[in-house]
């Protein structure tokens, strides 16, 4: 397998310097081989060269559909010029599916897929809802949830499949799979089935002071990261069922061999769960030292001493220790309200001219915003203070409270879920684009280590229009596309789930101008459908003049007219 006419500079997602290259009309559009373009997790591709804010406004539209075997949870991945042997040479569209099957599309014109790999082994089944007393409603069949990654020096595609023996007793199995990118077929040493201990008192225990991971228990949500030449995945919770921690592991990308593991609350008292990483599907991102993830409520007990590190913001090294970390001064509140940091994820801003050069960025379910320091995170500090009062954290800014609807003083905020996104004009503007429950998308602009809500001519805010339900169930997981930091060619993408109350039904697709929000380009375009039931955390993947969007049972692909 090769790549005909490799760009290797505009290859997304495999350095963090990558999304900063500039385009080069002599060869191929870039690939996408990580969830939301890159290891920084900034979800702006800033190489696409046919999308312009007047011809989408002009004539934007479906342009085929392909059918799968279910419902899609993870982003699809795109790889151009790939030569396939007697298949000749495509633009690669790859989609997986809660039913464990992996697909490679034509990304051009709709056809059968050029292979399939369905990745539940012989005498197995698929793990469902019914595995965890049936509270697992969001998910009811698990196969493949978190977003795949591809790695283009070994022509793989790595994903996480979850099932369970069919013969009594039941065995529950997660398995890591490297998949060979022109033909599907298994590649040496895969797959591993993913198993881990860790020494601790909490959890399901060995006997030997250690947790053990439980694949039952825990539910790869969040995407698969590739650094330092290792995949890197990590585990929540089906719903809070069970007993579960946080796990991050690290394997080998060659061997499949697992190089490094943490629990992110190994000594939990008995009968509690914590702590875990599921980020709303959102993966782990890297710069280019470290690894980053935030963990869901939990006990939280490293100040006095301890290693549980509830509704916490990890930076990690290469092998899972933890080098520093921020944890919100109200955390107390925020675990025993059930208002996860981890509803959110890390996005790594790129290096800044300040004296603070290295920020990062990101919320949870409270609607607050972070903007922290790389190098010096903020640890935590206690506070004593009622929880509908702001408390005092050690970083470089924070919003209290902005993302979302609800009141600031109640307990019940569920505002944010997911991650923000980037751009930066040609001018050196940048943008962060937050969204929130029942909210519009907002522009911060950021400077001098600043975040400040932007405004458009005449003053008027820099956010999405108004609507009747906005952008429903914690808001939305924007995209943008450009010609590098061109205005006229910056457009902010995001998918819109249904209004009901449980997020079930019809999904649309909405396009802005991604310098003045109050310019809509795409209205509610129909883009599939969402089977299950809450919150549909899906995010388009837009590349080579197309906008992909995988959903229940389909991919639907949109552009606009030829020129």
């Amino acid at each position: 397998m090769k790549l005909e006419k490799p760009c290797r500079q505009n290859l997304l997602g495999l350095a963090f310097f990558a999304i900063f290259a500039v385009p080069s009309a002599a060869c191929a559009a870039p690939a996408v081989v990580t969830q939301m373009y890159n290891n920084a997790h900034t979800s702006w591709n800033p190489n696409e060269t046919r999308l312009t804010v007047a011809n989408v406004k002009a004539s934007f539209h479906l342009l085929f559909t392909d059918a799968t075997d279910g419902q899609t949870y993870a982003q699809p991945l795109y790889i151009p010029h790939l030569r396939m042997g007697r298949l000749g040479t495509h633009n690669v569209i790859f989609v997986a599916t809660e039913n464990n099957t992996v697909y490679a599309f034509d990304a051009d014109q709709a056809g059968s897929p050029l292979w399939s790999q369905n990745l539940t082994p012989n005498g197995e089944t698929l793990q469902t809802s019914a595995d965890y007393n049936n509270t697992n409603t969001r998910v009811p069949q698990i196969g493949i949830t978190g977003t795949p990654v591809i790695d283009l020096e070994r022509h793989a595609i790595y994903a996480i499949a979850a099932s369970k023996t069919l013969n009594s007793p039941v065995v529950f199995h997660q398995r890591l799979h490297s998949l060979d990118l022109a033909t599907g077929n298994e590649l040496p040493h895969s797959p591993v089935d993913i198993q881990a201990k860790y020494p601790g008192t909490g959890g399901l225990q060995d006997g030997s002071g250690n947790v053990v991971f439980d694949p039952l228990s825990h539910f790869n949500r969040a995407a698969l990261l590739l650094f330092d030449n290792n995949i890197y995945v990590a585990f929540g919770s089906h719903e809070d069922t069970g007993i579960y921690q946080g796990w991050v592991m690290a394997y080998n990308k060659t061997s499949l061999a697992q190089v490094a593991v943490i629990n992110t609350s190994p000594n939990l008292p008995t009968g509690v769960s914590g702590g875990s990483v599921w980020q709303s599907s959102i993966g782990l991102v890297a710069d280019t030292n470290s690894v980053y993830a935030i963990t869901a409520n939990g006990p939280f007990d490293v100040n006095t001493g301890g290693v549980d590190y509830g509704d916490t913001a990890l930076r990690l090294t290469s092998k899972l220790g933890v080098a520093d970390y921020f944890t919100p001064c109200n955390q107390q509140a925020l675990n025993d309200n059930d208002i996860d940091l981890g509803s959110g994820a890390v996005m790594i801003l790129p290096n800044q001219a300040g004296k603070l050069s290295h920020l990062a960025t990101f919320s949870g379910k409270e609607g607050t915003i972070y903007l922290v320091n790389r190098s010096a995170m903020g640890g935590y500090t206690p506070t004593e203070v009622p929880d509908n009062v702001e408390c005092t954290d050690n970083v470089v800014q924070e919003l209290w409270r902005v993302l979302g609807t609800d009141p600031t003083d109640t307990s019940d905020r569920m505002d944010f879920y997911g991650a923000p996104a980037y751009f930066k004009d040609s001018s050196g503007h940048q943008y962060i684009y937050y969204s929130g429950n029942y909210a519009p998308i907002i522009a911060y602009n950021l400077d001098k280590e600043i975040m400040t809500p932007g405004t458009v001519a005449g003053g008027a805010p820099n956010q999405t229009p108004p609507s009747t339900y906005n952008f429903p169930n914690g808001g939305t997981i924007p995209s943008i596309s450009s010609n590098g930091g061109n205005p006229a060619t910056a457009i902010l993408w995001a998918i819109k789930r249904a209004a009901s109350t449980d997020g079930y039904g019809p999904l649309t697709l909405d396009a802005f101008a991604a310098t003045d929000l109050t310019n809509q380009l795409v209205f509610d375009i129909p883009a599939g459908q969402w089977n299950y039931h809450n919150y549909a955390f899906l995010i388009p993947t837009v590349v080579n003049g197309k906008v992909y969007v995988s959903s229940g049972g389909e991919l639907d692909v949109f552009g606009v007219n030829a020129p």
